[in-house]
């Protein structure tokens, strides 16, 4: 079954159905690529701009600052060229996004990382960090306080109100009082 339609220049021309499906096929996983590469860009955002929140070291959380500033505008480039909504488009359910992209009932983020390479080193500052001493979390339905964090094994010794406990990091969930679209 043939159908008529218009080329670039407005020219009438007769095409197969065929063409006309795959071209619609072509289309919608090139959209697709374009949300999953942007997808990935976001959560990307979403790592640099926590560890510039709770990296201890200046010079760390300023490096963290300026990937998570230039990935926003990057993010927000691609967006308007590929008409594709993303955590920086207004009205965009951002704490949906990030609840199930990037935040976890229990245990860590998803923090990105490029290589195997990268999670072992960067993923050990990005565990000590964002449990550091002091830091409050959520075990078994009570606010605690890490007292030692050790990232290699992934535990942790807490205190709360009924004593201290020895946990892994994936019994407590984390307090989330991070902003992490602010400019």
């Amino acid at each position: 079954m043939d159908c008529l339609t218009e080329d670039i220049y407005g020219n009438k021309i007769m095409r197969s159905m065929d063409k006309v499906k795959e071209e619609a096929c072509t289309h919608g996983r090139t959209e697709n690529k374009h949300r999953s590469f942007l997808t990935s860009l976001q959560l990307e955002y979403l790592t640099h701009k926590l560890r510039s929140v709770i990296y201890q070291n200046q010079t760390y959380a300023s490096v963290a600052a300026d990937i998570a500033a230039k990935k926003r505008a990057k993010i927000e480039e691609l967006s308007a060229k590929f008409h594709v909504d993303t955590i920086f488009t207004p009205g965009y359910n951002v704490s949906e996004f990030i609840e199930r992209n990037f935040w976890q009932p229990y245990g860590l983020p998803l923090f990105q990382y490029k290589d195997d390479e990268q999670r072992r080193v960067q993923g050990n500052y990005d565990k000590w960090y964002i449990l550091y001493r002091g830091t409050q979390v959520m075990y078994k339905d009570e606010v605690m306080e890490v007292v030692c964090n050790n990232p290699s094994t992934e535990t942790l010794k807490l205190r709360g109100s009924k004593g201290e406990y020895f946990v892994k990091y994936i019994q407590i969930s984390l307090i989330n009082n991070f902003n992490l679209l602010e400019k």
